[in-house]
């Protein structure tokens, strides 16, 4: 299976940032499930080479001022979701906000779909990370939580590093994937997750 952004049929804290320049994140405007599905589908045809085979921008071709916010989605699934092993077994929404002066990248990741039976799940995820100038690309976390709509089942904390670059002309595109825990509390435990992202300006 090819790597593949967040799809159905195809187939994201702020240790990196700081808080006092962590850019603005734009609110989601939450969508259907199948306008998440058709979201990923564009942008797995637009940026999944890129995304399989690590081909980002380089230093040189993003911009050194000003900023640029992102919409896009994420899936999140086990380890093998990053490889193109395996396919999401959630796919959310995602806004991410870039200040290309300081090289500082904040997002939120929301609004949550069970992919299997199509169910709304609950939570949030903060996407924080920086840009690297002399590749151009960034690392950082994704940090947060599923939440029980129904308020009866615990909180599930999802820790994830990621990385990733951006695609594209002037940088339109921001892309990248990462592994990190999830933890159940109940005799599933603490497990591997893997996490693919994808957005456009």
């Amino acid at each position: 299976m090819n790597k593949t952004i967040a799809t159905l049929p195809l187939l994201a804290l702020l240790a990196a940032c700081g808080g006092s320049n962590r850019p603005e994140v734009a609110a989601i405007s939450a969508l259907p499930l199948e306008d998440i599905n058709a979201l990923a589908t564009s942008l797995t045809a637009d940026y999944g080479d890129a995304f399989e085979n690590g081909d980002y921008n380089g230093a040189g071709d993003l911009p050194t001022e000003g900023s640029a916010d992102y919409a896009g989605v994420i899936g999140l699934g086990g380890t093998g979701l990053v490889t193109g092993d395996s396919d999401p077994i959630t796919v959310g929404q995602l806004s991410v906000a870039v200040d290309f002066a300081t090289n500082d990248i904040a997002g939120t990741a929301s609004d949550f779909y069970d992919t299997e039976d199509e169910t709304q799940n609950g939570g949030e995820m903060d996407l924080d990370a920086e840009i690297d100038r002399t590749t151009g690309e960034f690392s950082g976390t994704l940090v947060g939580a599923f939440v029980d709509l129904n308020g009866e089942l615990p909180d599930v904390p999802v820790d994830v590093d990621i990385t990733g670059g951006f695609a594209g002309n002037g940088a339109e595109a921001i892309i990248g994937s990462g592994t990190g825990t999830i933890t159940f509390e109940d005799d599933r435990g603490t497990l591997g997750v893997g996490v693919v992202f994808g957005a456009e300006q």
